[in-house]
């Protein structure tokens, strides 16, 4: 009886939630991802295979209020577990420095798609009307059959995979290596559980310099510790290139992607369960 108590009170208060602040709606700024491979519409229908705007239940919406995305977050994150699953990894911060935080989702505990889209006004969780924005963020899940099938589909290279390859001193005790392949040069190096790879520049010195500075930024925000392996492919674009983080949290790969390195950084560093 008790227990029935607890879940029906958990339920009427993530419904329950006061209507969003009144400031009218604006376009997503800059920052808003807007490049087809990580558009909202289509990363849905790679992870569901439909249409966002079909894929909107509207009997799943949360209420949340607030002007403070630490609150915001908080109250997004419950309506995710509400939805989602109880066990269901969730963002904690934005990684916004203004403005509101909107999300929706299409799929299911297995797999879903979540995307954040910034705004100036607030709306309810899942609200149909944020299909038609462009995210800041998606972050997705994608459950697999076991553990090491998930583990598989993540890119993760070791210092040990390096073998040949010249190392470089990167930043304090971290070396990195440079690699050439497919028109392009990549500067990867390992952290704890993390393999970490930065794209797009062809001049050895300036690819150094692009991973210092990646560098300097996710020391500052402490990312999510990976069951077994993690993966970022980031690009030397710190403020407008696609950045990737991937892991895996036992059979299942969460994956966040955005344009600005310290916003995602913030995010992903922000995980729990």
């Amino acid at each position: 009886m008790k227990k029935m108590v607890k879940l029906m009170a958990g339920i009427l208060t993530v419904m329950s939630l006061s209507a969003c602040g009144s400031r009218n709606t604006s376009k997503p700024n800059s920052s808003s991802i807007k490049d087809s491979a990580v558009s909202s519409s289509k990363v849905v229908k790679e992870t569901i295979g439909e249409d966002t705007s079909k894929n909107i239940d509207e009997s799943k919406q949360a209420k949340v209020d607030g002007d403070d995305n630490p609150q915001r977050m908080s109250q997004i994150a419950g309506a995710m577990k509400h939805y989602l699953g109880k066990d269901t990894m969730v963002p904690v911060r934005s990684g916004l420095k203004d403005g509101e935080v909107n999300a929706f989702f299409v799929g299911d505990e297995k797999n879903f798609s979540v995307s954040y889209i910034k705004g100036d006004k607030g709306k309810n969780f899942n609200d149909p009307s944020l299909a038609k924005e462009s995210p800041y963020i998606i972050f997705s899940k994608k459950t697999y059959d076991s553990k090491q099938d998930a583990i598989q589909d993540i890119d993760y290279s070791t210092d040990s995979n390096q073998a040949g390859v010249p190392k470089i001193k990167l930043m304090g005790k971290i070396g990195a290596t440079i690699h050439s392949g497919a028109g392009e040069k990549y500067l990867h190096w390992n952290i704890g559980k993390w393999s970490m790879a930065i794209h797009g520049e062809s001049d050895n010195n300036k690819l150094i310099m692009s991973g210092q500075d990646a560098l300097a930024v996710l020391s500052k925000n402490y990312l999510i510790k990976p069951d077994d392996v993690g993966s970022a492919s980031l690009s030397t674009n710190l403020n407008g290139g696609k950045q990737v983080f991937e892991w895996n949290s036992g059979n299942a790969v969460y994956k966040v992607e955005g344009l600005n390195l310290e916003t995602v950084a913030k995010f992903v560093g922000s995980m729990q369960k």
